[in-house]
C-alpha cells in the first residue's frame, strides 16, 4: 500500500484515553501529523465533534460511502443532517465485535424440551413473545427455598442495561427519532408500538424473579445460572472456557410479520474521524479509502476464520447467524451515541421495569432534550 500510493503509513496504537489527550493537544495546536484517528463514539461526540475538531467526510471526494467496505447503515443512523463526521467500515473490525447478540444455554433448552432457537430464527418465529415466554420458563428455584431470583437461583435473562439491552427496541424496528425532508434529526415522541415494545419487555425483564441486570452477567452464564445473556460478539472471547455449548442468536423481532432481524451496535465502537488540521484531506481520503477497501478484501474473511470460526463460537449455525447480522440493517441508537438529556438511561429503565412512568418521563424530558439536540447541531453549523 505504501508503494502503490507513494506514502508512508504509520499507525500508533494506544489507549482511548491517550487518544483523547493526544488529539486534544494536537488539533488546537494546528498539528498536521495525525491524518485520522479512532475514538469511543460518545467521547468522539463530546471531545471532538462538539468542539468542531473534525472534518465533514462527505466533502472529501475520495470517499465512496456506497462501497461495500463502508457500513452506510451505521453511518446514516447517527449522522447529523446530511453530514457525516464519523465513518465505520472494514478498516476497523470493531464494528463487527460490538454488534449485539443473545447467547442461550443449549443443555437447558434440550433438557426442558424447548423448541430449538435456531429453528425459531430460521422460521421467522424468534419474536418478543417467544423470547419472553422462554425467559419465564428459564427461571428456576435452585436453592429450594420456594422463591425465585436469589443469587443461587437460575434466572431467565441477564445483561448490561446501557449497552446491549438497547438492542431490544432496534430489533423490534421501533425508533424515537427519524429524519426530516432535509435529513435533519427529528424527535417523533413515543409511538404506540414503541411503548408496546417497552412495556412487554418491562413486565418480564423488570421482574427480579426472571431477570438480572449489570453485575457479573457473564459469570452467571458460565456458572449455568441463566438461560439467556445479551452480549457483544467480541465479548464472546470471555466465554471460551464455558463448559457447555450455547446458541448465538439475534435479538427478537417484534412479531413473525416483521421481515428481517436487525442488528444493534453498541456505542463502544470507535468511529474514524479526520482532524480539521489535516492540510491535504484529498490525499488522506485516498489513503483511507484504499485501506478500507483492502481490509474488506483481506481482513473480513480472516476475522471469521481466526476470531469467529469456532473461537468465539462453536458451531456452523452460529457463524451463519453472525454473517446474517453483519449483512443486516445494522444500527446504532442515536440517543445512545449523543445521549441528549440522558435519554439512554430513560429507555433502558423503561425496558427493565419502569414502563409505568416511561411515557411521563419522556414527556418531561422533551424541552430539555430539544435544547440538548440543538446544542449538538449548532456545534456543526457553518
Amino acid at each position: 500500500m505504501n508503494d502503490r500510493l507513494g506514502v508512508k503509513i504509520v499507525f500508533d496504537k494506544t489507549s482511548l484515553s491517550d487518544v483523547t489527550s493526544i488529539m486534544s493537544t494536537s488539533i488546537p495546536a494546528g498539528d498536521d501529523y495525525y491524518q485520522a484517528f479512532w475514538q469511543h463514539s460518545t467521547t468522539a461526540v463530546t471531545n471532538f465533534l462538539q468542539k468542531d475538531y473534525v472534518m465533514q467526510l462527505n466533502d472529501i471526494p475520495a470517499f465512496d460511502f456506497s462501497a461495500p467496505w463502508w457500513n452506510r447503515n451505521a453511518m446514516d443512523s447517527i449522522r447529523l443532517n446530511d453530514r457525516i463526521y464519523m465513518a465505520f467500515g472494514d478498516i476497523n473490525y470493531y464494528l463487527f465485535d460490538f454488534q449485539s447478540i443473545i447467547i442461550c444455554n443449549k443443555p437447558f433448552v434440550t433438557n426442558h424440551g424447548m423448541t430449538d432457537p435456531y429453528e425459531l430464527v430460521r422460521e421467522g418465529e424468534w419474536t418478543i413473545d417467544t423470547f419472553l415466554s422462554m425467559v419465564r420458563e428459564g427461571a428456576e428455584d435452585l436453592d429450594g427455598n420456594g422463591q425465585l431470583g436469589d443469587a443461587q437461583d437460575r434466572v431467565g435473562f441477564t445483561g448490561y442495561k446501557t449497552a446491549t439491552e438497547l438492542g431490544f427496541t432496534h430489533a423490534a424496528d421501533v425508533e424515537l427519532f427519524s429524519r426530516g425532508e432535509d435529513g435533519s434529526v427529528v424527535y417523533d415522541g413515543v409511538s404506540e408500538k414503541y411503548y408496546d415494545v417497552v412495556s412487554r419487555y418491562s413486565e418480564v425483564l423488570g421482574d427480579k424473579s426472571f431477570a438480572e441486570h449489570n453485575g457479573d452477567f457473564a459469570g452467571r452464564f458460565r456458572s449455568d445460572l441463566t438461560l439467556f445473556t445479551s452480549f457483544t460478539v467480541g465479548g464472546l472471547s470471555v466465554m471460551r472456557e464455558t463448559e457447555f455449548d450455547y446458541y448465538v442468536l439475534p435479538f427478537p423481532k417484534y412479531d413473525a410479520e416483521q421481515e428481517n432481524y436487525i442488528s444493534f451496535i453498541t456505542n463502544q465502537i470507535q468511529p474514524m474521524m479526520i482532524p480539521i488540521t489535516v492540510q491535504d484531506p484529498d490525499r488522506a481520503g485516498v489513503v483511507l479509502e484504499n485501506l478500507c477497501g483492502e481490509s474488506y478484501k483481506l481482513v473480513r474473511e480472516c476475522y471469521f476464520e481466526e476470531l469467529v470460526n469456532f473461537k468465539y463460537v462453536r458451531d456452523a449455525e452460529a457463524i451463519s447467524i453472525l454473517r446474517m447480522l453483519y449483512s443486516s440493517d445494522a444500527r446504532f441508537e442515536i440517543g445512545h451515541i449523543y445521549n441528549w438529556s440522558g435519554i439512554e438511561g430513560t429507555i433502558t429503565a423503561g425496558l427493565t421495569g419502569d414502563a409505568g412512568t416511561f411515557m411521563s418521563t419522556m414527556k418531561k424530558m422533551e424541552k430539555v432534550m430539544a435544547k440538548s439536540m440543538q446544542k449538538t447541531l449548532d456545534a456543526i453549523s457553518d
